[in-house]
């Protein structure tokens, strides 16, 4: 993993190197502050982070990349702090923890071959979508648990659209990221899980997979 980050550290600081002006390192600097309370407050900072190394000409592929690694280190620290709450979610860590793995690969992926115009005007449906979801994701996912469990338990077929939708969201993780969190806790609440504590925990574990995988993934190519 040091090794990866290193990489990609090699990577930001060739091309700040070669392109970047001091104007262009301030507005940064400041984004990187804005997005850093936004994901203290809210979630969300990506939509700061990203546009803004995409206005300063970062690749879409970099910029995601420097992106995913900004965020790493904040979710790991989150998953260490609620360490106490995933005592229990063994089970929920592997089931949700392979697909997570899978799909922040399979975003990368399709990062890498994504050219850089293209993400350029995908980038604002992806805001909408995330913003949609904050605003009406709690009244979705509580409308769909009601219709689609079973004697208040998950039925077999739910599960496997839940973990279907996970490997989903984990995909747009490993592409984007923004908003990942809200997405997270949303599937999470469809499991029928209502103490926001565990679900933080759990949250935390997954967006540590699905960023790393990621990371890893924009490495190797």
């Amino acid at each position: 993993m040091g090794e990866s980050n290193s990489r990609i550290m090699r990577s930001i600081t060739n091309h700040v190197r070669s392109t970047m002006t001091i104007l262009d390192g301030i507005l940064i600097f400041f984004a990187a502050i804005l997005g850093g309370g936004l994901n203290a407050i809210a979630g969300g900072g990506s939509f700061i982070t990203v546009p803004t190394l995409i206005f300063v000409n970062v690749p879409a592929t970099l910029a995601s990349a420097t992106n995913a690694l900004s965020l790493w280190p904040g979710s790991i620290s989150s998953a260490i702090a609620l360490r106490k709450e995933l005592s229990d979610q063994k089970q929920n860590v592997i089931f949700f923890g392979i697909t997570s793995l899978a799909g922040g690969v399979t975003g990368a992926l399709l990062l890498i071959r994504t050219p850089n115009d293209t993400f350029v005007k995908l980038l604002p449906f992806f805001m909408l979508f995330a913003t949609l979801m904050f605003v009406y994701g709690n009244m979705l996912t509580k409308s769909l648990r009601e219709r689609l469990t079973q004697s208040g338990k998950p039925s077999k077929v739910w599960l496997a659209g839940v973990l279907v939708l996970q490997y989903i969201i984990a995909t747009y993780g490993g592409y984007f990221g923004g908003g990942l969190g809200i997405l997270l806790l949303g599937t999470l609440s469809l499991m029928e899980m209502k103490d926001i504590h565990r679900m933080n925990g759990l949250k935390a574990v997954l967006a540590v997979l699905i960023n790393g995988a990621a990371v890893v993934t924009f490495t190797i190519r």
